[in-house]
């Protein structure tokens, strides 16, 4: 058996206050990286889920240009896939998303990828 270990920068950006429940979050970017064609997972990670999204520069461009990225239209597609958000909580998340995206953008790695945590609480 071969074993391996390596160090770890980790850096956090920006955060922002969400009000809407852990699982309407996870829902929430795989429904933006399905508008922006690209891969997105989430993992379990102690208190936090960690959500990948395979190019991160393909979902901020979503979220700061995306003609479709509005809360009435995410709510929508949302309630389609069977999950219920808040529409005013949900507005408040996404117009914080489009205000910190550029701040985002120095999150992605160099291999495109971006990471995001949500408190798994």
């Amino acid at each position: 058996m071969s074993m391996s270990l390596r160090p770890v920068i980790e850096q956090w950006n920006t955060h922002t206050s969400c009000f809407i429940a852990h699982d309407e979050i996870i829902a929430l970017f795989h429904e933006l990286s399905a508008r922006a064609d690209t891969l997105c997972s989430e993992t379990d990670y102690g208190d936090k889920t960690a959500i990948w999204i395979q190019d991160g520069k393909k979902l901020l461009d979503i979220i700061v240009s995306g003609p479709d990225f509005t809360a009435a239209s995410l709510q929508k597609s949302l309630k389609d896939t069977g999950v219920k958000v808040n529409a005013g909580d949900l507005k408040s998340l996404i117009s914080n998303m489009h205000n910190l995206a550029a701040s985002w953008r120095k999150s992605i790695d160099n291999a495109g990828e971006l990471r995001f945590y949500v408190d798994a609480w």
